[in-house]
């Protein structure tokens, strides 16, 4: 919690760049890694992917945390730290294990 509204600034400014950067990598990445013939498809299918996981089923884990785990409205920021905790390793997984495609690219396309 910040005690300055220039503080407070500051770190929106820092998440929202932090934020945003993963999607100019990933997006250039795909287009490396993906056939020509199906750069389109793939880019909806992330595209629809990333926002029922981050939309709908994010919010959802929370609240479901906050009402049948603690049982109480004001665990909010520790049922964000339980999701976080649990969904962090499966998504690092899950990164983890389609960066092979990525690897096997020659060097000279990357």
């Amino acid at each position: 919690m910040q005690s300055t509204a220039i503080g407070a600034l500051i770190c929106v400014g820092g998440a929202s760049f932090s934020v945003t950067l993963p999607l100019a990598l990933i997006t250039s990445a795909m287009q490396l890694v993906t056939p020509n013939e199906m750069r389109g498809v793939i880019n909806g299918a992330y595209v629809v992917t990333t926002n029922v996981i981050g939309l709908a089923l994010g919010p959802t884990l929370v609240a479901a945390c906050t009402d049948y785990v603690f049982a109480d409205p004001l665990a909010v920021a520790r049922s964000l730290g339980v999701v976080s905790l649990v969904v962090g390793p499966i998504a690092v997984g899950l990164l983890y294990s389609g960066v092979a495609a990525y690897r096997r690219l020659p060097v000279t396309a990357r």
